[in-house]
């Protein structure tokens, strides 16, 4: 039976504030992302015997485990919704927002369930039809005399009949093995690339890859924390060299930069002190804006880190170098040895298997030593087998080849090879990657975002101008190890074909428009105003209900081949003589004629997060600024009638749109309402928060 592992899942789910939530739940996700390795490190190594009784007694464990994690991380879900609905209320986005990750969690929790009722279902007929033959490693290990290390798993064949007068005995252990889930070799390219960036950031090699372990476990981008390493860096040599903004901000954090013979200290060390004491400022704003200082304007993409705190980084740098995730330490090979007779080994050959059969690794070599190094590297990706065999008698009497052992390795896969590149305004892509699992594209200033599959072609889905562009590509492995990045040129042209005619007409508040065309064959009809497209329809009809003020229409007819003909620009102007409010999702327009003592007034407003730090010496705050904005709408007015005021009210918290006489236009969550009453008439204001949206998802 395979032993189980004594991974702890008892994690502090005790939210005491937003750090105190967001540092549990990351610590959660980390250990369901170190659940869903075992589990995968379970189906590499039972390739091919996946019903026997060991593979599924140790797919039971891992699910069991993967279970206990899941049921932490929905306590921790349900008490943060619980408390940010009873202070900012179930419509605030942040409430919506937890109550969607709650009901993911809950979904994957039940297939979770699903899945180890079906594995328990599976083991118990398995037991039934055969007997247990096989004994474990750790079995195999108590019968050699070995300790092996608490983390390892693996099975091997049964013992029995392994030994045989005059014949040496060879019972083989990786020691690599140790945390089969995350052992990992990279690659000769992927140590070239930590050496490069060893000398940009003064960081070890193997600073760089504990700090690319930490970061996968807490969820960060690996070039996120190497780019911050450099502002790092670059911060701590401003401070040395008398930046007064610097210097500042790292005494602020009481960290040092430099030793007592004024030489940088390692920039290792001082981010993690850095993180540390960022993670003790308790104004939120102060904290993120010396973190902005010193770390650049994307500082709060490291929030998981300094939430995390000290000790956990720590802790997972150590189980970087425990389970292997550190590349440039040697890997060493062990086994047991033991002969009728009693000789001593004298030679040794380890053979590691390939695509072709078992190729020699390390030829006979003397050594009376039961281990063998050999240099990172080594091996690449996926599931690798190796055997031992040993000599007595000053290399006259060999053993037999042993058992195989076998070792998971993750490396960074190779830069995926682009085979084609579409020229046309919609443009195809295809390429070629191993080990790929996913992929992440930019194409110009599009960013299509990381998508999961083995697909090997892209469709840009909008229409390009005429002129040179940039497409890039990574692939990520099966191990989350994302690629370098690979791009091409391509050169966009246009070939239309026949012409499109196009009318419209302005009635109710919105634009009806209407076109023909000639001398083409439309796969669909792609619907633009002012230049971006906002529905897409196989109709030769459209009527735009979101459109304000004065408006460019144009329609493409999208051709075979990516290619488009364009309509002629009509341009249109929506002007209501009173505001109008609806629901977005399904148009039906309130008037907002009146305010009492005089017309309903309009107003609007706009915050962009910014902090000021105060710095000794300096008489005014330092500002640090970021790209995000927030736009909120105000309108006051008053209702006559009954009628109108339960229809409005209907409206709180839902996705909105607003009209004005001025033109304007407001799509957003009908965030608050209030209301006074003079004799018969009744007062309202509202506010709008303006929302990130797709209007060809809302056209749809």
């Amino acid at each position: 039976m395979a032993s189980k592992s004594n991974t702890s899942v008892g994690i502090d789910v005790t939210v005491q504030g937003e750090r105190a939530f967001r540092a549990s739940l990351s610590e959660i996700n980390a250990a369901l992302r170190v659940n869903n390795a075992e589990i995968e490190a379970v189906s590499e190594a039972y390739k091919g015997n996946e019903k026997s009784i060991d593979a599924l007694t140790a797919k039971q464990d891992a699910l069991d485990r993967s279970i206990l994690t899941q049921k932490e991380r929905l306590e921790a879900l349900e008490s943060a919704l619980k408390k940010t609905g009873e202070k900012y209320g179930e419509t605030d986005t942040r409430t919506l927002r937890l109550r969607e990750s709650l009901i993911k969690a809950q979904t994957q929790l039940e297939k979770t369930k699903r899945e180890l009722n079906d594995t328990s279902e599976e083991l118990d007929k398995a037991k039934e039809n055969t007997g247990n033959l096989s004994v474990s490693l750790s079995d195999l290990a108590d019968k050699a005399g070995i300790n092996l290390p608490p983390a390892l798993q693996t099975l091997t064949e049964n013992m029995d009949g392994a030994t045989a007068a005059g014949a040496a005995l060879v019972g083989v252990l990786a020691g690599i093995v140790t945390g089969l889930a995350k052992a990992t070799i990279s690659t000769a390219e992927n140590a070239k690339q930590l050496k490069t960036m060893s000398q940009e950031t003064g960081l070890t090699v193997e600073q760089l890859q504990e700090l690319q372990y930490t970061s996968a476990a807490l969820g960060i981008e690996e070039d996120e924390v190497q780019d911050k390493m450099k502002d790092l860096v670059s911060a701590m040599r401003d401070a040395r060299d008398g930046s007064e903004d610097m210097q500042g901000a790292f005494k602020r954090l009481g960290v040092e930069v430099t030793d007592r013979s004024g030489e940088l200290k390692s920039a290792g060390d001082v981010f993690f002190e850095v993180v540390d004491a960022l993670g003790s400022v308790q104004n939120a704003t102060e904290r993120d804006a010396l973190a902005m200082q010193i770390f650049g304007e994307e500082a709060q993409k490291l929030n998981p880190l300094i939430d995390a705190g000290k000790e956990t980084l720590q802790r997972y740098s150590e189980e970087a170098n425990k389970l292997g995730y550190v590349m440039d330490k040697p890997i060493t090979f062990t086994w047991s040895y033991s002969q009728d007779v009693n000789e001593p080994q004298s030679h040794y050959s380890i053979q590691q298997q390939t695509s072709s059969g078992w190729q020699n690794l390390i030829p006979k070599t003397a050594g009376t030593a039961h281990t063998a190094t050999v240099p990172a590297g080594t091996f690449t990706a996926g599931q690798a087998a190796w055997r031992v065999m040993v000599w007595s008698q000053n290399g006259t009497v060999a053993s037999q080849w042993s058992d195989p052992a076998y070792i998971i390795v993750q490396s960074q896969p190779k830069a995926p090879n682009i085979t084609s590149a579409g020229t046309s305004p919609s443009p195809t892509f295809a390429w070629q990657a191993a080990q790929q699992q996913g992929y992440e594209i930019i194409l110009g200033d599009y960013q299509a975002g990381v998508k999961y599959g083995t697909e090997k072609t892209w469709t840009y889905p909008g229409t390009l101008q005429n002129g040179n562009v940039t497409f890039q590509i990574r692939v990520q492995n099966a191990q989350g190890i994302w690629s370098p990045w690979a791009g091409v040129e391509t050169y966009i042209s246009n070939i239309p074909q026949g012409t499109i005619s196009l009318s419209g007409s302005v009635k109710d508040q919105a634009v009806s428009l209407s076109w023909t065309s000639s001398g083409l064959i439309a796969s669909q009809y792609n619907v633009l105003r002012d230049g971006k497209v906002i529905a897409t329809t196989q109709s030769t009809a459209f009527t735009d209900y979101y459109s304000a003020g004065k408006c460019a229409y144009q329609v493409y007819a999208m051709l075979s081949g990516g290619y488009y003909t364009p309509s002629n620009v009509l341009t249109e102007i929506v002007k209501p003589k009173y505001a109008m409010i609806s629901l977005a999702s399904s148009i039906s327009w309130i008037p907002l004629r009146i305010k009492s003592g005089g017309l309903p007034t309009y107003g609007s407003e706009m915050q962009a997060q910014a902090a000021f730090v105060h710095y000794q010496g300096r008489e005014l705050p330092v500002a640090y600024t970021t790209e995000f904005l927030d736009k909120s709408y105000t309108y006051s007015f008053s209702f006559l009638r009954k009628e109108d005021m339960q229809a409005f009210a209907k409206l709180c918290g839902q996705m909105v749109i607003l009209k004005t006489p001025q033109g304007e236009r407001s799509i957003g969550i009908l965030t608050g309402i209030s209301a006074t009453r003079q004799n018969r008439i009744n007062d309202f204001s509202f506010s709008i928060t303006e929302i990130d949206f797709s209007e060809v998802e809302l056209n749809a």
